[in-house]
């Protein structure tokens, strides 16, 4: 049975800079897509350390940083100033008319060989089927779907991109496929009800994908993450 307890917040600027520091360096096609004008106020939701807000407030007349994580909006805080607060969901009622959505977020099939590399792990560690696929907190719509629920909100999607991008992980020691199973997969780790197992289901995450995730010329690895970008807009 999966263990139950309240989320935790794993996500430290050190990890982050460790195992998924690639994030805020690959939103340029995004970015290109909102085109932000020296008058535009930018809210940044999702904005991890804040490194993609200081570079729109070099831009912007104003860029404010939102995420879910404490830890990293402390970081932010400390770095660059930015503030926390406001949930994603809300984001249609705080928009004006006339105002401008973009987001890039993991699309279907996004990191499928990880994803199914820790729901196996965790059903090893003596998880059900059923609470192993309960303990995912990823959401990848396909832009069907994203397209109907923004719609369903009142939103005009103006453009919609599903994208196979595969992405080079970090060479750090703490880094690699161990550094993002532990991050990206924490909270499949925290289903399971001891340390022992934990460890056990990282380790065969790690062994599984070694080699198919690998390229052998020079032992890098990649995983392959499906971006889905949106642009969307408040109608007037």
């Amino acid at each position: 049975m999966a263990r139950q307890q309240p989320a935790q917040d794993h996500w430290t600027q050190e990890a982050y800079l460790t195992s998924a520091a690639f994030v805020p360096e690959l939103a340029t096609t995004v970015l290109q897509w909102l085109d932000p004008q020296p008058d535009d106020m930018v809210l940044d939701l999702g904005c991890g350390d804040g490194v993609l807000t200081a570079k729109l407030k070099e831009t912007c007349a104003s860029a404010t940083g939102v995420d879910a994580s404490a830890n990293l909006i402390t970081a932010a805080k400390k770095a660059y100033g930015s503030k926390a607060g406001l949930s994603w969901h809300n984001v249609y009622a705080i928009l004006r008319p006339g105002g401008t959505f973009a987001f890039e977020m993991g699309g279907k099939g996004n990191v499928a060989e990880v994803h199914a590399a820790l729901i196996a792990a965790v059903i090893h560690q003596g998880v059900s089927l059923e609470e192993a696929r309960e303990l995912s907190p990823w959401f990848f719509p396909s832009e069907a779907l994203m397209r109907q629920m923004l719609e369903n909100v009142g939103f005009a999607v103006q453009k919609i991109q599903l994208e196979y991008r595969p992405t080079k992980l970090t060479a750090d020691q703490e880094g690699g496929i161990e550094g993002w199973a532990r991050l990206m997969g924490a909270q499949f780790l925290e289903g399971l009800d001891s340390p022992e197992k934990r460890e056990a289901a990282v380790k065969e995450v790690c062994d599984v994908l070694k080699t198919v995730i690998s390229h052998e010329e020079d032992d890098s690895m990649y995983l392959g993450y499906v971006r889905l970008r949106v642009l969307a807009t408040k109608p007037i």
